[in-house]
């Protein structure tokens, strides 16, 4: 449904991250039976106001901390939902900053640094090293150092979604971070 002045889409169903709580809670409206004036919609109307019936997909669904079958009730008033389990938004609780340029006697890999975000869903996660980190390189010649990062527990690359993601290095006979 759109407000025909402001041109602003309403929806009947809010996801939103409760911090407080450690949930995603999930609210439900009810739909009106008929456009209201000063509204188009391209939808069908009940005949009886009620709420939106929401099931989340497998998978979704304990990203979210939902049970696998949850499913939101068509009753109508405002229904609020918390999640049953703490949401598991990123399994990855602990991941590994890389580069592959790195001479690291301790690992064939080139680990320069574990992050262990400790915020709450929907946060920055801002980490900074209480030491610089020096690392020697490899020997030879580079003309780009490579850095990824993984995950601790499968050490698989983890996928960045985020494109404001900030590494500051700095390079001269040792790799600084």
């Amino acid at each position: 449904m759109t407000n025909s002045e402001t041109e602003q889409t309403i929806y009947f169903i809010d996801i939103l991250i409760n911090n407080t709580k450690y949930s995603i809670d999930i609210i439900t409206y009810p739909v009106p039976t008929s456009v209201p004036e000063g509204f188009t919609s391209s939808i069908t109307f009940p005949a009886v106001a009620k709420n939106p019936r929401f099931k989340l997909p497998l998978g979704l669904n304990d990203k979210f901390g939902y049970d696998a079958d949850f499913i939101t009730d068509s009753g109508s008033e405002i229904q609020t939902y918390n999640s049953s389990n703490a949401p598991n938004v990123s399994p990855d609780s602990s991941v590994l900053l890389l580069c592959e340029q790195v001479d690291n006697e301790f690992s064939n890999l080139g680990i320069l640094y574990a992050i262990s975000p400790s915020v709450s869903i929907g946060s920055l996660i801002v980490d900074r090293p209480s030491e610089s980190i020096y690392s020697k390189l490899k020997n030879g010649s580079y003309n780009h150092l490579t850095f990824r990062i993984l995950s601790l527990k499968t050490f698989r690359p983890i996928e960045i979604v985020d494109s404001e993601i900030n590494l500051i290095s700095v390079s001269n006979e040792y790799l600084l971070m």
